[in-house]
């Protein structure tokens, strides 16, 4: 059976509640384990958990999906369940092709079987505790590499959201509308800018109402005057007209495209354009190639996006990173979606002990 996954040699144990009774309980425990938490391998690999998977109910591993980082790397693939080792042969799996992605074995005993499993596996009794406290004193030499991981993350979670909106009916150029005015409201006005989205017409000249939009409730109070919605009606009027006459083609004809978004950076700035580009129409144009079945196309809006930058940075990343990233980095899209998925990942859940960007011992 393929193994897409190096071998390693199990001999240590980890964690402290021994004691299950049956799988579903060892189940239970894994699933019950935050992100961040650190585990140890059998052969003493630190492994940070990322995301457990998710529960499998049909044929193949117990989850699926899982994200773990290993040595300052981040893995995707399966989990799976045993009580002891053994039973990954006595059920057959290591000559099933649907557990060829398992990249760990969660035990609940150690067995002289645990040597022959391939990839890691570790012996789960607890859950250790973590001390959540962020300095990054001291850095790993490898951030740009890791957050670019991240980065990736980011970038297929957008695009899966744009494909499950396409596939479950909802109106494309509806759901083009409503993302980009949203991104037009950010700082207070998403929702009002979401709603008016909603009333507009799939031709602009009828369904852009330039006085219905000036009457509408918005905030303006602290806002800089660039942000403000009255200003950003022009671009609005743009978007509409642009969404409205979408052509199928521009996933697969990005010089098109890109020309018509130059257009918008000369007329309404770079800042609020490169930001739809960001999260709105790179993701989408990705997504009409993925249904089109264009594996070229989907890696060239990729690629797109990755070399995006910022005229700015985000204020909490340069407050928080810039003894490690530099001005330049922290402009990049690469770095900053891969600082928002760490952010997501670890610092929100205060997840500081396996922090990918951090020398410490659970990641050395």
């Amino acid at each position: 059976m393929k193994n897409l996954y190096p071998q390693w040699q199990f001999h240590n144990s980890q964690i402290a509640e021994p004691g299950f009774r049956y799988e579903w309980d060892l189940e239970q425990s894994w699933f019950s384990l935050s992100p961040g938490t650190s585990l140890i391998s059998m052969d003493g690999t630190k492994i940070g958990l990322i995301y457990p998977g998710n529960k499998n109910r049909n044929e193949g591993p117990d989850a699926k999906g899982a994200r773990i980082l290993v040595n300052g790397r981040i893995m995707e693939g399966d989990v799976e369940f045993h009580l002891k080792a053994e039973n990954w042969f006595h059920h057959g799996h290591h000559q099933n092709t649907n557990f060829d992605h398992v990249i760990l074995h969660v035990l609940g005993e150690e067995t002289e079987y645990a040597i022959l499993l391939p990839g890691m596996a570790v012996i789960l009794k607890g859950q250790p505790s973590i001390q959540a406290e962020c300095t990054l004193e001291e850095a790993v030499t490898n951030h740009e590499d890791v957050l670019t991981q991240f980065a990736k993350i980011r970038w297929n979670s957008l695009v899966i959201s744009f494909s499950l909106k396409r596939y479950s009916g909802d109106h494309w150029k509806r759901m083009l509308m409503r993302k980009s005015f949203s991104i037009l409201g950010k700082g207070g006005n998403e929702d009002t800018f979401s709603s008016f989205a909603d009333n507009i017409h799939y031709s602009a000249d009828e369904g852009f109402d330039e006085q219905q939009f000036a009457k509408l409730p918005w905030k303006a109070l602290g806002m800089r005057p660039s942000q403000r919605p009255i200003n950003r009606m022009e671009l609005a009027k743009t978007l509409a007209a642009f969404i409205s006459g979408w052509q199928e083609n521009y996933h697969c004809r990005p010089e098109i495209f890109k020309q018509e978004a130059e257009i918008w950076t000369e007329k309404y700035g770079k800042g609020i354009c490169t930001e739809l580009l960001i999260n709105v129409f790179y993701p989408a144009m990705a997504s009409e190639a993925a249904a089109s079945g264009r594996l070229d196309a989907i890696r060239l809006w990729e690629r797109e996006w990755t070399a995006l930058k910022l005229p700015y940075t985000y204020a909490k990343f340069k407050n928080r990173f810039s003894h490690v990233l530099s001005q330049k980095q922290l402009r990049s899209v690469a770095v900053l979606q891969g600082l928002k998925q760490l952010d997501t990942d670890f610092c929100k859940l205060r997840h500081c002990s396996v922090c990918p960007l951090k020398k410490h011992g659970s990641l050395d």
